[in-house]
């Protein structure tokens, strides 16, 4: 089967990582896959090396830019007379859903949406007879249970999935050879503060007693909130036991490393962080924000959810977790376990059913 697998980019946060996990998973099932990048952020060379990766390049001149690069999509479309396109964009804008479902895509019937989040207006219209309109007639794939079901009942789709994210292949084999010089917990991702409320967790580790032990948080990522968080943590008199690191294409030896990794976030989809760090045998405090974190974390089995979200609770909780050493052993051990069935090979097969089903008709 002839895949076009559409992105906006394939660098960066959790939807990024998800989308090439499943490109690779598509290749591993015998899949032809082309993938078409809008935006230039890749390393080219090291993604062009396993997969057939295109960017699609724009005039120079700003304004001319977009529509360069959907002409050029359009072509390669209908020239290649692709089985079936995935769709792994966020797609918000109406005149751009325009000429992408009823002019780029055209040519071919067959078409899947991810939705890589519960923030549905980022993929869909809030209107649902503008989404009607471009998405009833295709099948949506979700990325976590409750994802399907929201979707579902705002839509009244039929043709909805869900897929939950797998974690790399080799993340199971990094060995804890990168050890920072100090103790500490982790949180890592794309660091905008209105999503993932990184504020939240660096209030909650003030309060908490971790840097009176010599237990540090570490801030591991880039993004637009960077600068205001690191003058926040200023501001505070904190930069001695909060730090932060840059963004890590490959940052499992750190995590690996950590005692924890937290999380607070107001929204997700199917959070890679989570299931990356239980790969890696590091247990995962983290708020029950919608989306994710209750079809993973078990309490005291591979960390702590905690269901209240206050600054208290997660302080609690994040020294329980530094400081009884039995309490997170017994979750260490639990790690590998709890995340089966996320593995490669089960989330693979669930992708060949629905690769199957294009390929019947």
């Amino acid at each position: 089967m002839k895949i076009a697998f559409v992105v906006i980019s394939l660098y960066g946060g959790g939807a990024e990582k998800s989308n090439l996990n499943i490109i690779r998973m598509l290749m591993d099932l015998g899949c032809e896959v082309d993938v078409y990048s809008i935006l230039n952020k890749e390393n080219t060379n090291t993604l062009k090396s396993e997969i057939n990766f295109n960017v699609l390049k724009g005039n120079r001149i700003a304004v001319f830019s977009k529509m360069d690069k959907f002409f050029q999509l359009r072509s390669f479309l209908k020239r290649k007379k692709y089985d079936l396109i995935i769709d792994g964009r966020t797609r918000p804008s109406f005149y751009k859903e325009l000429i992408f479902q009823k002019i780029i895509y055209a040519t071919i019937v067959n078409r899947i949406f991810l939705v890589h989040n519960s923030k549905l207006d980022d993929y869909l219209f809030d209107n649902t007879s503008l989404s009607d309109f471009f998405y009833q007639k295709h099948r949506f794939v979700c990325v976590s249970k409750h994802v399907k079901n929201k979707l579902v009942e705002r839509y009244g789709y039929k043709n909805v999935h869900y897929i939950q994210n797998t974690f790399g292949k080799s993340i199971s084999n990094t060995e804890a050879n990168h050890s920072l010089s100090f103790p500490y917990i982790l949180f890592y991702g794309r660091l905008e503060d209105y999503a993932k409320d990184i504020r939240f967790l660096i209030d909650a580790y003030k309060d908490s007693n971790l840097s009176k032990e010599g237990v540090r948080f570490v801030i591991m990522g880039s993004g637009p909130s960077e600068e205001t968080l690191e003058e926040y943590v200023n501001n505070i008199h904190f930069s001695e036991y909060i730090l932060f690191y840059p963004f890590q294409s490959s940052p499992y030896e750190i995590v690996k490393n950590a005692i924890c990794t937290v999380m607070a976030s107001r929204y997700e989809g199917f959070p890679m962080t989570i299931i990356e760090s239980l790969a890696l045998e590091v247990p995962v405090v983290t708020t029950d924000f919608e989306s994710g974190p209750s079809e993973i974390i078990v309490s005291g089995y591979n960390g702590i959810l905690v269901k209240e979200k206050t600054i208290e609770n997660f302080s609690r909780a994040i020294e329980k977790m530094t400081f009884n050493a039995d309490f997170r052993g017994n979750c260490v051990k639990n790690t590998r376990t709890s995340i089966t069935p996320f593995e490669y090979s089960v989330v693979k097969e669930a992708w060949r059913k629905i690769i199957e089903q294009y390929e019947k008709n």
